[in-house]
């Protein structure tokens, strides 16, 4: 099977790269294609962008948004850069361009498209090409992703949530479980459609995070569990006997925004940790 990588960044992290390696080496896929998208300059400058360092998008909020949230985000910027509050660190990256099956000829770059606020598609020569060149498209960090492109390869586009898509969808997957104090965790690898982390289900990883004292020790665990699905998804869109799990829309859990995670939200989540980390030393 042809798989192509759909990335917004030119590193990638390693918990990824070893499922890309594994799909490669032992699950019969063949990496023909890498698009590196980048957002349009009007979305990537002025602080306008997520990605813009956190200085920047705080003076534009104090001109648009009331004192009361300015204030809020200032407190988010001091906790995390005392990291008393435990933001989910980076994962270890590498860079893309050090794969090992990487093709050159097969490295293309191209701007994403804007269609609203939230979602971006991509140029139509991009799709063509995509669909010319790739059986399955991985996804990883290009936004909300809507458009042609999602049908374009015989298999559509694939992409790693960090959650049950009954329970929990969008953004900040390992916070949410935490403060509700669920035992496990669901690495779902989904096929895209147009409803946000609504999918069909490929292949689903649940994992124990009970004695789990941190944010980051839940995603480490989910990104353990995911390095071999990628591999297991490609040999199960190849069995036609096991399609994949599309859920009735009334099945599909909460869409958590990444405004959902507030200052008040992450010092709820000091207090669990804290008492995880109290009854952790206590066992």
């Amino acid at each position: 099977m042809r798989l192509a990588l759909l990335t917004g960044t030119d590193d990638l992290p390693t918990w990824l790269l070893a499922a890309l390696d594994r799909a490669v080496e032992g699950g019969g896929a063949e990496l023909s294609l890498v698009v590196r998208a980048r957002d349009p300059p009007e979305l990537s400058d002025g602080g306008h962008s997520e990605r813009s360092p956190l200085w920047s998008r705080s003076l534009r909020h104090l001109r648009t948004r009331p004192p009361l949230e300015f204030v809020e985000m200032a407190l988010r910027f001091a906790f995390d850069r005392l990291g008393v509050l435990d933001p989910d660190p980076p994962s270890a990256t590498r860079p893309l361009r050090t794969l090992d099956s990487l093709d050159p000829e097969g490295y293309i770059v191209c701007e994403t498209v804007p269609v609203t606020a939230h979602r971006v598609a991509l140029p139509g020569d991009v799709v063509d090409e995509v669909a010319a060149r790739a059986d399955v498209v991985l996804h990883h960090q290009v936004g909300i992703l809507t458009g042609d492109v999602l049908t374009a390869p015989t298999y559509g586009v694939l992409g790693f949530h960090p959650g049950n898509l009954r329970e929990h969808r969008g953004s900040h997957g390992g916070l949410w479980q935490l403060l509700g104090d669920e035992p496990t965790i669901t690495m779902t690898l989904q096929r895209y459609t147009e409803t946000l982390d609504g999918g069909e289900i490929v292949v689903e990883r649940h994992v124990d995070i009970e004695d789990a004292t941190t944010w980051s020790a839940v995603r480490r665990r989910l990104y353990a569990a995911a390095e071999p699905m990628l591999a297991e998804a490609v040999d199960r869109l190849l069995d036609t006997d096991t399609p994949p799990t599309r859920l009735p829309r009334e099945d599909l859990g909460e869409v958590h925004l990444l405004e959902d995670r507030t200052v008040w939200v992450m010092l709820r989540y000091f207090l669990v940790r804290l008492e995880r980390t109290v009854c952790a030393r206590w066992r």
